[in-house]
């Protein structure tokens, strides 16, 4: 009677339905069948669910315990746990946490669980190309089974628990069938509260369910899917974040982890602290990510190195204080090199900013002026092959092009230095490259640096021609005739990547500028960043030696309108 109570009516039909099958003669395999059945059924927890915590501050006193930063996500999910106590039926958000890796996605799941009192459940979606894994087989198959998110809730105990699906973006297709296309019905708020599953083949309610998407990029996610997801994107941090999280959360986690502090024979106690300056040691020549997973890792090899000196009974002392100077002693080498821009830039080059799987990166666009003994040719090497792209064509390249024919095309600024070039060498071969050419590149809004490359590399001119000169980074695409800067996305990576190669002049496009709101205090006040409008601009900050051949131009070219 107490299952009858708990089970709705649909559920108890299904029930009812198998247990008049067991009742007859059939045959052992399809009795093992219905029984597996009907054991998913009673076990499933039907109207059963964890009380959330409804103090608002005991909520946020929990996600800043466990995490540093992240504002914008912990207000949201306050915001949730009060419209949830307004209205308790009112359905769960589905929000999708987008950033690089070891920013603390999965682990913000976790901490999410625990401040809202919730049981947690994870599914890791990477590489899943079968449909059942979702949905569940058809129960006369032989050997079928629930789909996964059913046998999680059945694990978990709840009909609310947080749950976290992990690697959204790496969902495959396979011949028999679209996992991602699946996942529409779970992570559809209209749909979602009659969740099919096939093997169960009772509608099962997840609209209580608090899903938590994460993903890397979101470019690879099903453009249906992306549009029913809430997306926070969570970009890397900033070394003094890095150095604030080091401190309070993973120095301490690796100390329990390793099992210190250590009381010896002697009642002497072994533990090791880090001073902030060895921890900024291990962010800029240790680690270069936007999260913190690679810096963990290297703050646990000093762990792992006493622990080992403790066991094979050498003498240690004390407390260990890890400073600047004995980094490499517990650390080991500096694992990176960082490849620095020279003091005085060559003509044609010009840092680019992008955003990657792994957070912001800083390119280079170089162009290099030659002869070729045919006719004019223009190649762009060190981006992505036409047939690797996802939709078989080379963004950079055709931005590299644009920018050229911009600027040497009929009537235009640099079409009568492109005519001179030809007739004392002949035709020119123009040669493109994007640096770091091992990172695949399909578009790291290289349009505007690739008209600054050009046009330094036709006009023989330097962004950077003195050891004084601030160096400049560039981010953002370019309208083919209008001239305009148009906007871009990733602008907090891509400042944050900028600040970390020492680059202190950024050009953003203008329609980017509130985006800066999300870039830390103490990064903008090192940096001089310009939001622009057009490409003449741009070329006047980039070359002001140039400004009166620019302006004049530009005059002649509006008498001529």
């Amino acid at each position: 009677e107490e299952i009858k109570s708990n089970l709705p009516e649909e559920a108890l039909k299904e029930v009812e339905r198998e247990l008049v099958r067991l009742k007859r003669d059939t045959h052992s395999i399809e009795t093992a069948m219905v029984e597996s059945h009907l054991d998913l059924i009673l076990n499933l927890p039907w109207g059963i669910h964890t009380q959330d915590i409804q103090d608002l501050r005991e909520v946020r006193r929990i996600l800043d315990e466990d995490h540093s930063g992240l504002d914008k996500i912990k207000e949201r999910i306050l915001e949730s746990v009060a419209v949830r106590q307004l209205n308790p039926t009112a359905k769960s958000p589905i929000l999708c946490f987008v950033g690089p890796p070891g920013v603390g996605k999965t682990s913000l799941g976790k901490s999410i669980a625990r401040a809202l009192g919730r049981k947690f459940t994870r599914l890791s979606l990477g590489g899943l190309k079968d449909e059942a894994d979702i949905r569940g087989h058809r129960g006369t198959y032989i050997n079928a089974m629930p789909g996964n998110i059913i046998s999680a809730i059945r694990k978990c105990g709840s009909t609310n628990p947080v749950f976290m699906l992990d690697e959204i973006d790496k969902v495959g297709r396979g011949w028999n069938g679209d996992p991602a296309a699946a996942l529409l019905e779970v992570l559809d708020p209209e749909q979602n509260f009659a969740f099919l599953d096939r093997y169960l083949n009772v509608h099962f309610d997840l609209s209580r369910v608090f899903f938590i998407v994460t993903a890397n990029i979101l470019e690879t996610i099903l453009p249906a899917l992306e549009d029913r997801l809430e997306i926070i994107e969570i970009p890397g941090y900033t070394p003094l974040e890095k150095v604030r999280i080091a401190q309070l959360h993973l120095v301490a986690r690796r100390r329990i982890e390793n099992g210190f502090p250590v009381i010896g024979a002697d009642r002497e106690t072994t533990d090791l602290v880090f001073d902030d300056d060895a921890i900024s040691k291990l962010i800029y020549q240790y680690t270069r990510e936007a999260g913190v997973r690679n810096l963990e890792r290297a703050i646990n090899h000093a762990f792992r190195k006493v622990a080992k000196q403790i066991q094979s009974q050498e003498p240690v002392q004390g407390i260990i204080r890890i400073t600047e100077q004995n980094l490499r002693q517990y650390c080991g080498r500096p694992l990176i090199i960082r490849h620095t821009f020279p003091e005085i830039l060559p003509c044609g080059v010009v840092p680019v900013l992008a955003v990657t799987d792994t957070g912001g990166e800083v390119f280079a666009v170089e162009v290099k002026i030659s002869r070729h003994p045919g006719r004019r040719k223009i190649i762009v090497t060190g981006v992505r092959e036409p047939k690797e792209s996802r939709d078989s064509s080379n963004k950079i390249a055709e931005a590299f092009e644009n920018a050229f024919d911009s600027l040497t095309g009929l009537d235009c600024i640099l079409f009568d230095t492109l005519k001179e070039l030809e007739e004392i060498h002949g035709p020119l071969l123009i040669k493109g490259n994007i640096t770091n050419g091992a990172i695949p590149k399909d578009g790291p809004s290289a349009g505007v640096s690739s008209v600054l490359a050009i046009y330094g590399a036709l006009r023989r001119k330097s962004i950077k021609p003195t050891p004084e000169t601030l160096l400049l980074a560039v981010t953002g695409e370019m309208s083919v005739n209008l001239d305009y800067i148009t906007a871009i996305g990733g602008v907090r990576d891509k400042t944050l990547a900028a600040h970390r190669a020492e680059v202190r002049r950024l050009i953003v496009p203008k329609e980017n500028e509130p985006d800066l709101e999300d870039v830390p205090q103490e990064v903008l006040r090192d940096m001089e960043i310009k939001p622009m409008r057009s490409r003449w601009e741009a070329l006047i900050y980039a070359y002001p030696e140039d400004e009166e051949f620019i302006r004049s131009y530009l005059e002649r070219r509006q008498q001529g309108s």
